[in-house]
């Protein structure tokens, strides 16, 4: 009886699960196989350190239900065979399932993670479902690879997303997501059909995309929940830029590569062409413009004459606000009218006049507002004339006729817009 009473206290001693004194807390080992793990009804666990150079099979459920987990979570090297689900559970240290194998498809759903969610060279045979998770940490998918869709839905990250070097063979979405922080997927690849799609999300600025790999699917950022007047930095260095959806009202280019590092004139001009043919091809009009204008003001700014780009910016936004010639040509006619109107007498003089027009009363013959008017009529004379008659010109008044010269081929080249516009039409 001795004996079968000291063999019933060491099997119990040597048990997966060595409970406190107090109920509410519980200190769980890892060798937990061969036992449900099902805990549940606000218990506060604390696992104990894993072995990172063991690989166990894990073939029982891992279910966690309304409880605390107060240390931190480290499965390494490890294959889960069973289901994997956490329900309302507060993880207060860092969780990490790193180079697992899970052949189940986990649901994590309303958890805080206070600390981070780390799968990293994980390879999920049946995908990863997220549901209204809170994450502070960061959250992290690095190296990982996907058999089965990936959703996550109504959670919320705090720190930021890590999916760099990860490969998934089926659809990535995020959907009603607030993202706060960067998010990272630098040498992502998406093979066969497989797509990232983001929708109803809030994105934080910056969002890295640097050699991305899409064979038949696509990135579509074309459906977020935008702030009014929110833009977002992407970098997009030797991606994939055909098959990215997105416009180019909510979001700018980011020009560095995978180290952060300032990219090369050929390397930016590669990325802008690339962009814009996307925008083309998806008939995105207003995105290929405000697009191409940044790119011209690119190539100005690099060219010979760089103190000069705003000249050509300004003026018709490089040809694609051709109607800007006309507010330019009134700008003009104000502007020459004004300064007329201190040179009236030097114009139109008919003893001493540089250009005299006969049907314009002299200065002698108006007073002071009826000069401002007729100023108004001999500019837009001179600025609407095809040509000026050059025996007309007195050219001994030089600063005169320099000024008479600026405002006809100004006029001119208003006049030449003018009609290519017209003709457009």
């Amino acid at each position: 009886m001795y004996r079968l009473l000291c063999l019933i206290l060491m099997l119990i001693s040597s048990s997966s699960f060595a409970q406190k004194a107090n109920s509410d807390s519980v200190y769980i080992n890892h060798e937990f196989n061969g036992r449900e793990f099902n805990y549940s009804k606000h218990a506060n666990l604390y696992f104990e350190k894993i072995l990172e150079n063991r690989h166990w099979k894990i073939h029982t459920n891992f279910n966690l239900y309304e409880c605390a987990v107060r240390s931190p979570v480290q499965y390494i090297n490890k294959s889960f065979y069973s289901n994997f689900r956490f329900e309302y559970v507060d993880f207060y240290g860092y969780v990490q399932f790193f180079n697992d194998s899970i052949k189940s498809r986990p649901y994590l759903a309303r958890s805080v993670f206070h600390q981070g969610l780390d799968f990293g060279e994980t390879v999920f045979e049946e995908g990863l479902a997220l549901e209204e998770d809170t994450i502070y940490g960061n959250f992290t998918l690095e190296r990982s690879k996907s058999y089965g869709p990936i959703n996550i839905n109504l959670s919320e990250f705090n720190g930021g997303i890590t999916i760099d070097d990860a490969t998934f063979e089926q659809d990535i979405l995020f959907q009603s997501c607030n993202i706060k922080n960067r998010i990272s997927m630098i040498n992502l690849q998406l093979l066969g059909e497989s797509s990232l799609i983001f929708f109803e999300n809030h994105l934080p600025e910056y969002l890295f995309f640097q050699g991305v790999k899409i064979e038949q699917g696509e990135i579509d950022l074309s459906r977020l929940a935008f702030k009014p007047g929110e833009v977002h930095r992407i970098a997009l260095y030797r991606a994939d830029i055909t098959k990215f959806h997105l416009d180019y009202i909510h979001f700018k280019l980011l020009l560095v590569d995978q180290h952060n590092k300032e990219l090369s004139i050929e390397e930016i001009n590669t990325i802008y062409e690339s962009l814009l043919r996307n925008f083309n091809d998806r008939g995105q009009i207003q995105s290929f413009e405000l697009l191409d204008i940044e790119f011209n003001d690119y190539k100005w700014a690099h060219g010979k004459f760089p103190w000069v780009w705003w000249i050509p910016h300004y003026w018709n936004f490089y040809g694609h606000r051709k109607g800007m010639v006309f507010l330019w040509a009134f700008v003009f006619l104000f502007m020459f009218s004004f300064l007329s109107y201190f040179m009236y007498d030097g114009l139109n003089d008919r003893n001493h006049g540089v250009y005299v027009i006969e049907s314009i009363p002299t200065a002698k013959k108006i007073n002071n507002y009826e000069r401002m008017w007729y100023s108004f009529i001999y500019t837009s004379c001179i600025f609407f004339m095809f040509s000026l008659k050059i025996d007309k010109i007195r050219f001994r008044k030089k600063a005169m006729t320099f000024y008479l010269v600026v405002v006809s081929i100004t006029g001119l080249i208003c006049i030449a817009y003018m009609g290519a516009y017209v003709l457009d039409k």
